[in-house]
């Protein structure tokens, strides 16, 4: 613990010294993740401030990818404080900010924060949906956050009852978490495995789950999922008849709401079952002062449930259609006049694309001979990570190296739907290391590295065999296994900066077969 405290404090004094130099250089976008190293680091209740200089700083630099990270790390911060009213506030300020830019991770950050939102108003359905997509894209992005989109889809799954898919969440999430190294997740896993025992009537088997789950919640300040224990765990010793035992733990509820205002639909029935519970006592000043805790409660819950639920509707899922509803109003209130601007934007965006279409096309060109002139792209590559920055055993970065080469050679990377895990299994290894060792052999993300070699093959095929030039883009894609034509001719287009059809219209043109420079 003392060795932490030290690396945590060296990690700070880093971090102001980083802040201060970013400062002096007016580099914005350093201060920004100088800040965000700091307050990471800090007491909890100094994290609004760093989260507001945060904003000040996206702000000053006028950066709108800066600003939509701060608005959502500054939502995600209001979330872990259950004041889901302003998180959304901020999510949807994030969501403006982030629209337009290409910062796909940060996008599903916000996803999956606008998952939580429509999990915690009860549209399960929809935050399933969005969830899934998370999880689809963290699992090759980020170990953490794959093992959070997966909790929270079992905590839908039990809203809308689905107890079996819960158990199979969570048992996945078990065997993930130590697979990946997550040891802070199991316990969460463990929490909602008490969840399905308790709704299968397996009550003593249920209180277990939340003993083993409990400890490490309440040691990282998590109120809310301990508030949620010690309710599933009263209620399993009400249904046991331990009455008394069951009482405490309701109170332990109650004195969640009256520390840090925190309930939620299923757990306000507590206070029914207290006031019962003091009634079959005739203990009436008991029963008053429960029943007002009550009122509050509902209070606070429907003023918040009719805030997000409005909110999200009208300002997240409705915002197209307002779009589209103020287009006409304006239409109505100056029709000429927007007549006439639509015409003049009309011939500047003709202009446009005419200038745009040429300057793409001359690009196209141009990479086009880089490509018959086997020169290097002007594509910039992703970053290199060195062999220092791997983690892992020279012996085992040599084995998956000489697979990686015995793979390319025999063109396994044309199978059809070629992940991450399946790629890990021909390579003999886990898909952590196979995701860092191709990073490290080609400097590309594991699907990318696949997704550029199917391309290549395509490319060399068109170079040299006539036959391939009248291909269909579907042919094309099944040839190289892909799982769909678009697929293909997106990831084509990603890597050679032009589509497969200018490429062969060029080849058909300028290199006859027979006639390659």
């Amino acid at each position: 613990m003392v060795s932490n405290k030290k690396n945590k404090a060296i990690i700070h004094l880093y971090g102001q010294s980083w802040l201060k130099k970013a400062r002096t250089q007016d580099n914005w976008e350093q201060v920004s993740e100088a800040f965000r190293t700091i307050m990471f680091l800090g007491e909890k209740e100094l994290l609004l401030p760093y989260a507001d200089s945060l904003l000040q700083t996206a702000k000053i630099a006028g950066n709108r990818e800066l600003l939509g990270k701060a608005y959502l790390t500054k939502g995600i911060i209001y979330y872990d404080r259950k004041e889901q009213d302003k998180a959304l506030d901020a999510y949807l300020l994030a969501e403006d900010c982030l629209a337009a830019g290409n910062n796909v991770y940060a996008k599903f950050k916000l996803k999956y924060a606008i998952a939580q939102t429509k999990y915690y108003i009860g549209n399960y359905d929809e935050a399933i949906a969005l969830f899934k997509e998370c999880l689809a894209y963290y699992e090759v992005e980020n170990d953490r956050a794959y093992l959070n989109s997966l909790h929270s889809l079992g905590l839908c799954y039990i809203m809308t009852g689905n107890l079996d898919l819960v158990d199979a969440t969570s048992r996945l999430g078990l065997q993930k978490g130590k697979e990946f190294d997550v040891p802070e997740m199991q316990h969460y896993f463990r929490h909602s495995q008490g969840t399905v025992l308790y709704f299968k009537k397996q009550y003593a088997q249920s209180i277990v789950k939340f003993s083993e789950a409990l400890p490490a919640i309440i040691e990282k300040g998590d109120f809310a999922n301990e508030t949620v224990a010690n309710f599933y765990m009263a209620k399993s010793y009400w249904n046991l008849g331990l009455r008394e035992k069951a009482l405490m733990l309701f109170l332990k509820v109650d004195q969640a709401f009256a520390n840090n205002g925190y309930s939620r639909q299923d757990v306000r029935e507590t206070y029914e079952t207290v006031i019962g519970y003091y009634k079959a006592k005739n203990d009436k000043d008991a029963q008053l002062h429960y029943f007002h805790r009550l009122l509050k409660v509902d209070d606070m819950l429907q003023k918040r449930f009719r805030y997000l639920a409005n909110k999200v509707h009208a300002e997240y899922d409705g915002k197209k259609s307002r779009q589209e509803n103020q287009m006409v109003k304006n239409s109505k209130a100056s029709q000429s006049y927007v007549f006439a601007s639509i015409i003049v934007m009309l011939i500047v965006l003709l202009l446009f694309l005419s200038y745009k279409h040429n300057k793409s096309l001359k690009n196209a060109k141009e990479k086009f001979e880089e490509m018959m002139a086997d020169r290097p792209k002007t594509i910039p590559p992703t970053k290199v990570i060195s062999i220092e920055e791997l983690g892992i055993t020279p012996d085992i970065v040599a084995g998956v190296l000489k697979s990686i080469a015995s793979f390319e050679a025999s063109k396994r990377y044309l199978e059809k739907e070629l992940n991450l895990a399946k790629l890990a299994k021909i390579l003999n290894t886990n898909s952590k290391y196979a995701s860092k060792i191709i990073q490290y052999h080609s400097g590309k993300k594991s699907i990318q590295y696949i997704s550029d070699l199917k391309v290549e093959y395509i490319v060399n095929k068109l170079k040299q065999e006539n036959r391939y030039r009248n291909y269909t883009h579907e042919a094309l894609a099944l040839e190289a296994g892909f799982g769909s034509t678009q697929n293909f001719t997106k990831a084509f287009k990603l890597k050679n900066g032009m589509s497969p059809s200018f490429f062969i219209a060029e080849l058909k043109k300028t290199h006859p077969i027979g006639n390659l420079a």
